[in-house]
């Protein structure tokens, strides 16, 4: 008895295979973005995609800037040539599907560049399904340097992904 309960307490708190191939597409993203990779990072997007960045002040009362979406080639661009610079990961995401074709994920983040923290925030990835792989169609982000303690940084540091990434942070801060 004890062991059908604790094998319905996994399945309850263990990602669906669906989850699972969301946030490997967010995984992805990471990696090809860490590897300053457009062409890999191209085929994780959809033709539309937008990029949404939102920095906050300290009190969030107001944002401190508001920037344009970026356009997928603009995103593209913006990463070529940057292998190893930013080192980005997140942890504890939540994942939304619906309809086995759109996702959506939640999850805190903290970003490096160049081994220094520059901020943590929240990435809010749309995606969609319109054949057999998951698609970015949206990401919208904030970016809140005084935030990372709120967020859960850097005691998140053991549960981050995507996993390949936790050689390239920092070991103290």
């Amino acid at each position: 008895m004890i062991n059908m309960l604790l094998a319905a307490a996994l399945l309850l708190t263990s990602p669906s295979s669906e989850e699972e191939a969301v946030l490997a597409t967010v995984d992805a993203t990471f990696e090809a973005f860490y590897a300053g990779d457009s062409a890999r990072m191209e085929p994780l997007l959809a033709e539309s995609v937008q990029l949404w960045p939102l920095t906050l002040d300290a009190s969030r009362d107001t944002p401190v800037r508001k920037s344009l979406p970026l356009s997928r080639e603009a995103w593209l661009a913006q990463i070529e040539g940057e292998e190893g610079r930013f080192a980005e990961v997140y942890w504890d995401p939540v994942v939304q599907i619906r309809a086995e074709r759109f996702a959506h994920v939640w999850t805190p983040y903290v970003i490096y560049a160049d081994g220094e923290r520059v901020h943590c925030g929240i990435d809010a990835f749309t995606l969609m399904k319109p054949e057999d792989k998951w698609l970015i169609t949206d990401l919208a982000f904030t970016m809140e340097p005084q935030a990372c303690e709120e967020l859960g940084w850097p005691e998140a540091r053991a549960r981050v992904r995507p996993a390949s990434l936790r050689p390239h942070l920092p070991q103290a801060e």
